[in-house]
Formats: C-alpha cells, structure tokens, sequence
C-alpha cells in the first residue's frame, strides 16, 4: 500500500490495517493518533533529490515554496490537532461504528472544514458510499481481473500509455508496484462499466485515491466517483463535462463579464484550462492539500462543488488576469491562481459563502444544459453525416425509442431488423465494425456506420463489407465467407431473391479457383472488379422502393429560386436540389440557397 509517503507522519498504516481487518474493535484508538511536528526542510531531502516537496510527495515549485511552508506550518501544528480533536468528540462512534453513515448538516460543516488526513480513506468510502458496494459484490474486483487477464481492447492500450504518465515526479506513485496497482484498478473498471471503459483523467483520481487507501478500495470509490458523484462525465462524448462546461462559462459571464470579455478580447478560450480543471477535479492542478480538501467537501455536495471552486479562483486572481497583456501572460496567469492556491481554508470559505449552489436549481439548470448540448450534437452529426433528412429522421426515431445513450448488441438487433431484415444473421458482425467498443454503440458511431454502410464510396463500402465478414479479424476472408457475402448482396439489391443460377455459377468458379481459400482485403477488391455486378453494387445507394417514391413526391413539390442571363423570365427550377445548387453557381448573380413550395 502507498501510505507510508507521509512526511507528517501520521502513522495510520499499523493502526487502521488492524481496523481493517477486525482486530482493532476501539474505534477510539483509531481516533487517538498523535502528530509529529511540520518541519518544511526534511521535505526536500526524504524522497533523495534536492527539489522541495510537500508532505505527500509532490513536487512544489521553488518560488512558491516559501508561500507553501508559511501556509501549512500553521495548519500541521495547530489546526490539524485540533480537527483531530473534533473528529474523535463528536464523530467516533457515529461514522466508524455505523454501515451506513446519515450526512447531517453539522457532518458537511465538519467535512468542509477538512477531514484529518489518516481518516480520509475510510471517510471518503464511508460517505459515498463505497465501502457498502465493496461488501456487497464480494470479489468482484479480483474475478474480473482473473477473467479478463491478458485481454486486449482499445481501452487497454490507452490505459498501458497514461499509467507512465501519472504524476510522473511523485517518487512512490512512479514506482513499478504503484504503476501495476493504477492499472489493474483502472483495467477492472474498463471490464465493469463498458459504457465507459476509460478515459484520460480517470487515472489521476484512482492514483489520487490511492494516496489515502488500499487498491481494491480505491477501485470501488473510483466506480462510486465516476459514476455517481460525476454522471456522464467520462463517457465517450464526455457530455456531462461539456454540459457542466457551457453552464461554467454562462456563470462566469454573470458574476466576472469583465474578465470573460477580456479573455475574449485575448483569444483565450476559458474551456482551455477549465476542461482539464473539472475532468481531474483540480487534483492536477492545484496543491496537494486544498485538492484534498476539495476532494472532502465533494464527497457531501458532489458536482457542484466545482462551479463553487472554479469561480472562487477567479475571484480571488480576478486582478492578476486583468492584468494579462496577450496570450502568453494569460496563460501564466492561469497557472499562477492554481499553483499558488495554498490557502485551502480561504479558497473554500470563499466558494461556500459566496458561490455555493443551491442543490434543486443546479440539477434543474445542469439538465437544460445537458439537453442543450445533446440537441446540438445532433444537429451538428446530421450536416456531418450524408444522409438526406427523411433518412436521419427515421434513423433518429427509431435510436430515440430506446430511451438511451448508447445501445447494446440486442437493441442494435432490434433497430437493424426493423430497417433491412435481409441483414438480421449480419447485424452482431456489423455491430462489432461499426462501434469502437465491443460492447456499446453510441449515437455518433450508429449514424456514421449507417451513412457509410448506405451512402458512403465505394472504397468505405469495400472496407466496412470486408472488415464484417472478417469473423476472426486476422485481415482474410475465407471462401465461405465471400460467398455468404455475394449472396447476402444479391438479396439486399433484389428485395430478398435468391442468387439466379448463372450468376451462382460465375461465383462458385471464381471462388474455387482460388486453392489457399483465403483472400486478402486487396485480392476481394480485385475479385469484385471481375464481377461487375457486385461491383455496381458497392456504388449504389442503398434506398427502398417506398422511399424512392417519397424522395420523387418532394422534388416535384420543391422549388428554388435560379436567376439566370439567358432566361430572366423563368425564376425557378423543379427537381433535385443538387441539380439546383449547380445551376446556382454558375449563376452570375447567385440568390440564397432558400428552399420554398411553389404557388398553385
């Protein structure tokens, strides 16, 4: 475990393992531990390099070292003693003794204040509630690194590159027991929650974590955080941050216009440093005891604690970034009002007075955002995608009925079936294509596999038709599957007919002339060439017989106004917009691109 990276010296390590363990029933003992004394010099030379440390470890930067022993000498020889003292009167037999632990008011003034550092690891699970999910799914954790061991996804590989970089100046965090215990928790969750799998930041918290407990709990709160304490945030869209985002900078518009349209006037966008602030909690950013303090008060109030935080940062530096001549001075600016933020009891004072949130109205205000950028996203993915309007519609409906982010196998299934039946003993492989996890699909990955697998050239069709009858995805495709394929095409393009007698004929001597019985990507495009059929196939556009009549129906309705030289008389145009579009830009005079019905 990686509590002995104390420089304080809370010696929690033999006392809170044997609490633990169910040898230490007084939780009185576990209360009463006694604190050395803060000397700031034995910093900068326990971990065996002359840069100065703080007490946990981490690196502190010369010119604020000063500002970082004056701030805390106070705290460690004074405050903390008497937080210690506090805890054990009013709190030792209520939270420790207790499964589950009733947040009063007079417990998240306690726990605003700071929680002493040797309780933080039984406290944090104690209030969010992980330390129960842990007992209730006995083994969990080990089965699913037992049966997903050597498994590798994309997940995985991302998770391998981002363990070397966590907090790579801490001298215990660095080390190969460390590094190995950080991605097993975060290769477990990745195989527990496969809607989110993994995302950058999560390996700062559960390092984070790791600080104050054992790995196995630290997994367990990971899960709690991530998906309780800040919903959506690591999904694959990352929508909830980016929510949370745009609410932030509306905030920061109302209480500082001053310092959003300077940042403005600067080209410095404020998601530029707020998104990484909000995605590891400011535990990146900040010194190490107000992120913990921080990490305390967000344990009892959640999400909102980061608005409360981010705008008293901006209150407290308001004149430092007021002060910024260009982009360069904003940028220090920035990491000026985080590296300096050693003053944890005003920071915090500061937000609760002033910024704090009232619980009802940031949930209310948080999912209009939320519905706000889910709407856009939309909006944006449907110019993206090629698919014409009635098509995305359709598509959009049927993803809406199931009432979800992202979809499973099943619900893909579902969809599938009811749009082309002919591909229902295809839709688990198109499935696998078409998402970039293995288990999940969100609507982003649903509507451009659908665009590609319908409207997309023919190198993309050749590609995605390949890579789905690629059953073992070793880069070859055996006869078999190429002839299961020309079939399934033959009944996608003739409305479910079987394959006529002559062009079976043509594709059985094809394929048996072939002795490996295997094809590469680059020898299927060659055998499609030899037969045209197929290969007229992959041009097309797949589109129903319905479908077609409706498209035919709206072009004779629609008209675009075409100014023209040789014809002035005639100012509008029937037919396919893109036809219209055409004669628009060869316009000398082009009109608007305004689409309107004709007048009988």
């Amino acid at each position: 475990m990686i509590q002995n990276i104390r420089d304080y010296a809370v010696d929690k390590d033999a006392i809170m393992h044997l609490y633990r363990d169910g040898q230490q029933t007084s939780t009185s003992v576990v209360m009463n531990v006694e604190y050395k004394p803060f000397v700031a010099p034995d910093s900068k030379q326990k971990f065996g390099d002359k840069r100065p440390r703080d007490h946990l470890g981490f690196v502190v930067d010369e010119e604020y070292y000063d500002s970082y022993t004056s701030s805390w000498e106070w705290y460690f020889d004074k405050r903390l003693p008497q937080q210690h003292n506090y805890w054990n009167a009013h709190f030792h037999n209520h939270i420790f003794c207790q499964p589950n632990v009733i947040v009063t008011k007079q417990l998240k003034g306690f726990v605003r204040e700071g929680i002493p550092h040797s309780f933080r690891g039984e406290l944090w699970q104690l209030l969010t509630g992980s330390k129960k999910a842990m007992k209730e799914s006995k083994d969990l954790y080990k089965r699913l690194l037992r049966e997903n061991m050597g498994k590798i996804t994309a997940a995985t590989k991302q998770i391998d590159k981002d363990v070397h970089r966590t907090f790579t100046e801490h001298p215990i965090l660095t080390t190969k027991r460390s590094e190995e215990s950080l991605r097993r928790i975060l290769i477990a969750y990745s195989w527990k929650n496969r809607v989110v799998g993994y995302c950058q930041s999560m390996n700062f918290l559960a390092a984070f974590f790791l600080l104050v407990m054992s790995e196995e709990e630290a997994f367990w709160l990971l899960c709690t955080f991530v998906e309780e304490v800040l919903p959506s945030y690591y999904d694959s869209d990352l929508i909830g941050s980016q929510a949370d985002l745009q609410m932030f900078e509306d905030m920061l518009m109302t209480h500082f216009p001053e310092i959003q349209s300077h940042l403005f006037n600067l080209g410095m966008p404020v998601s530029l440093k707020i998104t990484s602030w909000f995605l590891s909690c400011y535990c990146t950013i900040l010194p190490t005891e107000t992120a913990l303090r921080i990490f305390d008060w967000m344990m009892v109030d959640g999400v909102n604690v980061l608005f409360s935080i981010g705008l008293a940062l901006f209150d407290i530096n308001k004149d430092v970034i007021l002060e910024s001549v260009d982009f360069e001075t904003c940028i220090g600016a920035f990491n000026f009002m985080t590296r300096s933020a050693f003053n944890a009891d005003l920071l915090v004072e500061l937000a609760f007075t002033k910024y704090k949130l009232k619980p009802n109205e940031a949930k209310k205000k948080r999912q209009r955002y939320l519905r706000h950028v889910k709407k856009k996203r939309t909006q944006d993915l449907k110019k993206r995608t090629p698919l014409d309007q009635w098509e995305f519609d359709a598509l959009m409906k049927e993803w809406q009925k199931l009432g979800c982010d992202v979809i499973s196998v099943p619900q893909f299934r579902d969809i599938v079936t009811k749009i082309c039946p002919v591909l229902e003993n295809i839709n688990t492989a198109l499935f696998r294509v078409l998402s970039k996890k293995s288990d999940c699909m969100n609507l982003q990955e649903f509507m451009m596999g659908f665009s590609i697998f319908t409207k997309g050239t023919y190198e993309q069709k050749i590609n995605l038709w390949f890579d789905v009858f690629d059953s073992d995805c070793d880069g070859y495709l055996e006869n078999k599957d190429l002839v299961n394929m020309f079939v399934l095409l033959w009944k996608l393009f003739n409305h479910g007919a079987n394959m006529d007698t002559a062009w079976t004929s043509k594709l059985f001597d094809m394929v048996n002339k072939r002795r490996q019985g295997k094809w590469t990507k680059k020898e299927f495009k060659l055998a499609c060439k030899h037969m045209p059929l197929f290969s007229e196939y992959f041009s097309y556009q797949i589109i129903s017989e319905d479908k077609k009549q409706i498209v035919r129906d709206r072009r004779r309705e629609m008209t675009i106004p075409i100014p023209s030289k040789k014809n002035p008389n005639r100012k509008t145009i029937r037919g396919d917009s893109s036809i219209a579009m055409n004669f628009r830009a060869k316009s000398a005079n082009p009109m608007p691109r305004r689409l309107y019905r004709s007048e009988k």
